[in-house]
């Protein structure tokens, strides 16, 4: 048996309103939309206990990210004897080009160096003279693309290994 809904009326004893006046203050508050406030980006994110420990992980794994990116150098960059020296490298053609950058810095080494490169099966020794400029860049040329090149410079005193991976 359906039902014809234009013949029959729907009659609803039902008022909030009223049901409202005799509920508790708590829930009129709730109930009342001009006292609702959004929550902020941070209280969402710290709701409750579990999801603060995740926002706590996720701040301090980044602040050690950032941290560790300041702090430890990166391989193709390192001091020696008060020169900065920067490697960099790309394969072109069969060949590996590369290229060491000094920036000296106060009290810098001035005089010969010998530098040994490998990248890829081949290897090569160069003799350059770190002059005063503050800025100066040695580049040769190694046979045979690799990915990575590796340098070790020597003065007689010390020695320094710089590695990057070639472009």
């Amino acid at each position: 048996m359906a039902r014809k809904e234009s013949e029959e009326e729907l009659v609803f004893h039902y008022s909030r309103e009223r049901r409202l006046e005799s509920a508790s203050e708590a829930v009129r508050r709730l109930n009342d939309p001009s006292g609702y406030r959004k929550p902020t980006l941070f209280g969402t994110l710290t709701a409750n206990r579990s999801l603060a420990f995740l926002f706590l992980g996720i701040i301090v794994l980044s602040a050690t990210a950032l941290i560790t990116a300041y702090l430890v150098p990166s391989a193709d960059q390192v001091m020696f004897r008060g020169n900065e020296l920067r490697l960099s490298a790309f394969g072109y053609e069969g060949a590996t080009y590369v290229a060491l950058k000094k920036t000296a810095k106060k009290d810098a080494y001035l005089g010969p160096v010998t530098l040994h490169a490998s990248s890829g099966g081949a290897a090569a020794t160069r003799e350059f003279v770190f002059g005063p400029a503050a800025g100066e860049e040695f580049k040769f040329k190694l046979d045979g693309v690799g990915e990575w090149v590796e340098v070790a410079l020597a003065d007689g005193e010390r020695a320094v290994v710089l590695k990057t991976k070639s472009k």
